[in-house]
């Protein structure tokens, strides 16, 4: 048994990706203002947007509850 709970990492974090995504290659700089205006468009607070290698950005979540609130309503 642990003596304490360990501290929670990359709770608030999430990857987005765009479907369908042209092929071409998509500079991140475009990539980002894209995701901070659908981000703040639907009043959810963020960290950062990142580079991320497994789709287009990471997305670091102020609250995990909000990463969980936009993960649900993509998948509608």
């Amino acid at each position: 048994m642990a003596p304490m709970r360990p501290l929670t990492t990359n709770e608030g974090l999430a990857i987005v990706t765009f479907d369908p995504l042209s092929g071409n290659q998509i500079n991140f700089v475009v990539v980002r203002n894209i995701v901070r205006e659908f981000l703040e468009g639907h009043g959810v607070n963020h960290r950062a947007v990142l580079p991320c290698h497994l789709g287009q950005a990471y997305v670091c979540f102020v609250h995990a509850y909000d990463r969980d609130n936009m993960v649900r309503l993509s998948l509608m």
